[in-house]
């Protein structure tokens, strides 16, 4: 089974986490990685074979991601969070 991450962020740490995501979880292929520099965004999508977008709300919409992972700055956080619709039962 493969898991089809989206990493908003591309800055020290989101970098970091499409590195790790790519090269050491089984299962997990990053497909979309989102951050406001376009070029910063570029760099770190082609270096795992993804997409890439400005708009973080693309990424959390896009049908080819099924995990988001948030590594932009602290203060985008509870947007990002709230912004996503529910899918299927709620707990």
């Amino acid at each position: 089974m493969s898991i089809r991450v989206g990493v908003i962020g591309t800055g020290v740490m989101g970098a970091d986490h499409v590195r790790n995501l790519h090269s050491t979880v089984s299962g997990a292929t990053v497909s979309v990685v989102a951050d406001l520099d376009q070029e910063r965004a570029k760099s770190v999508a082609s270096a795992v074979g993804a997409r890439w977008v400005t708009d973080p709300l693309k990424l959390i919409n896009d049908a080819g991601v099924d995990a988001v992972v948030i590594a932009s700055h602290d203060s985008t956080h509870a947007d990002l969070t709230l912004s996503v619709e529910p899918v299927g039962e709620s707990f």
